[in-house]
């Protein structure tokens, strides 16, 4: 299974903005030589989305890590609810022969295939050249598999600089509502829980998924946090993870209420931006559909 974020994930109302760092250029031979600069990337023209007719509020799902086998289960709902998504699709993870058909079914149902680089590393650390190197490697790989370009990217665990965004040819999408799904009901925590209360793990993921959507709605390291349903507004960009096979109950659940509520239409990320008419555009950093610089 495919790693997922650890305890660096921003908070949804405050994504991590490292100080933006000056590279460290070694010292040449020759001490009079011009340092060695980084070629900017050949940016291309974002395509144009058209706007989606809709008089509802509208909302992005948005998927990190896959694509693994548990992928397969949250398209079945996402087909169940006639939904399309936003996939941030980590590029090892295609050069799987058994994942390959799983992302060829996301492309071919209609989903959007992003950029969440190619070994989910913290961007921080890398020169730009790995960086560049991270987003090309999988963007070249959907490509390969798909037909499909990712135009938007995720930096793992929302972590970001200034620099590595002005040279991105991508723009950076974080997220508005964080669901802890990968702290709350992936494989160990449901099993757990199941444990403590003497139920089934698959009564467990029921219980959890209804805890994280309507009732206390607990957080990273159980703070508090208000249930999901009660945090959705227009705009907002949903983040979960494909790869726990309860965050397809998690998803199914919320979908259910936002068909029976009929407050809310659900898109990918590009035609919500183009449906408000904000973007995307390269060189902007999304926390919902308006930029955040």
């Amino acid at each position: 299974m495919a790693p997922v974020p650890q305890s660096t994930e921003a908070p949804a109302n405050t994504p991590t903005v490292a100080p933006t760092e000056t590279p460290t250029v070694a010292p040449t031979e020759t001490p009079t030589a011009e340092p060695t600069k980084t070629p900017s990337p050949t940016l291309t023209p974002i395509p144009t989305r058209t706007p989606v007719a809709t008089d509802k509020k509208i909302i992005a799902f948005t998927f990190d890590d896959g694509p693994d086998y548990d992928t397969s289960g949250m398209l079945d709902v996402l087909a169940k609810h006639n939904v399309k998504a936003t996939f941030f699709i980590k590029g090892l993870n295609l050069e799987y022969a058994d994942y390959q058909p799983i992302i060829k079914r996301t492309a071919q149902e209609g989903h959007e295939l992003a950029n969440h680089t190619y070994i989910h590393p913290d961007i921080r650390n890398l020169t730009d050249e790995e960086f560049l190197l991270q987003q090309t490697k999988t963007n070249d790989k959907i490509k390969e598999l798909t037909g499909q370009t990712p135009t938007l990217f995720r930096p793992p665990s929302g972590n970001y600089t200034q620099h590595l965004l002005e040279i991105s040819p991508m723009p950076f999408i974080l997220w508005t509502i964080d669901s802890w799904d990968w702290y709350r009901i992936s494989p160990n925590p449901v099993a757990e829980y199941a444990t403590k209360h003497n139920i089934s793990e698959e009564e467990a993921t029921n219980q959890i998924a209804n805890q994280i959507l309507f009732e206390h709605g607990l957080g990273y390291l159980d703070a508090p946090a208000a249930p999901l349903v009660s945090r959705l507004s227009h705009g907002a960009i949903i983040l979960f993870h494909d790869v726990h096979p309860g965050t397809a109950v998690v998803v199914d659940k919320l979908l259910t209420y936002i068909e029976e509520q009929g407050e809310y239409t659900v898109m990918t990320v590009s035609d919500m931006l183009a449906t408000i008419g904000t973007g995307p555009t390269q060189g902007k950093i999304y926390r919902s559909a308006w930029p955040m610089n």
